[in-house]
């Protein structure tokens, strides 16, 4: 029943271009209570199509303040969603890298990947040495298959980075 010291950076809402829904709002004090009492390393994070989940995400990871954010999506959200968002959301222009750009890696704050690239996000995880990582999976329902080889490698990713806030998010989770 007790009450934790909040761990999302809140003034970090003043980068945005825009101040979370009420729903939004409600998503990251749950997450940051929530995950601290029950000592959890993530959340589920459902919603329907066009809710704002992506903006939420990209909230929360901005407010955690890691080192490092990585995303992984589906193939055809890439572009359309992801890298879209990433130029609306914040005021301040983000660094990111595209697995699929096929351009090196140089040290971007924001990595996305989508599932087929798993293998090379594992290649990275000596940069995440010592560093502090949130994760976001996109359409997590794809990974619904524990004995996958996209279920393995993300797992492998999240245990070798050890990640203490990994966002599962979902339109249809059950």
């Amino acid at each position: 029943l007790e009450d934790y010291p909040t761990k999302l950076k809140w003034d970090k809402l003043n980068d945005l271009h825009f101040t979370p829904k009420e729903y939004q709002s409600e998503f990251l004090k749950n997450y940051d209570q929530l995950t601290q009492k029950f000592r959890l390393n993530g959340f589920l994070l459902n919603g329907a199509a066009g809710s704002g989940k992506t903006a939420a995400s990209l909230m929360l990871a901005h407010m955690l303040g890691e080192d490092f954010t990585v995303i992984v999506a589906p193939k055809n959200a890439i572009y359309q969603v992801w890298e879209s968002h990433m130029g609306r959301v914040f005021k301040t222009p983000q660094t990111y890298w595209i697995a699929d750009s096929n351009k090196p890696y140089n040290g971007q704050k924001y990595l996305i990947v989508h599932y087929e690239r798993l293998a090379q996000l594992t290649s990275l995880t000596r940069v995440f040495s010592g560093k502090r990582v949130t994760i976001i999976l996109d359409e997590s329902h794809n990974l619904n298959t524990i004995d996958s080889l996209r279920t393995e490698e993300f797992l492998k990713f999240c245990a070798t980075v050890q990640s203490k806030n990994i966002l599962w998010m979902s339109g249809t989770p059950f």
